[in-house]
């Protein structure tokens, strides 16, 4: 038995039936499919593999206009 599921055994141990039934019910969801490349469709895959070509061509947009970008859509609460 590996650290983490004595780990996750002890905690559902202390839990109530209906929170363990919660418990591995997450644990059975997180053993499937533990890739999201893996969950893609085929047309998901043919943009990530043009976007990575765009990477790797340097066609894409600066980093910096990225991150202003992204900062637009969700500004940052440090600043």
């Amino acid at each position: 038995m590996t650290n983490a599921v004595r780990r996750i055994h002890e905690i559902a141990e202390q839990l109530a039936p209906d929170r363990q039934q919660i418990l591995l019910e997450i644990a059975e969801g997180l053993s499937g499919t533990s890739r999201f490349f893996d969950t893609m469709t085929a047309n998901q895959l043919g943009i990530l593999d043009g976007a990575i070509a765009e990477a790797e061509r340097d066609d894409g947009v600066p980093a910096a206009e990225v991150e202003a970008r992204l900062r637009k859509i969700a500004p940052s609460r440090e600043a």
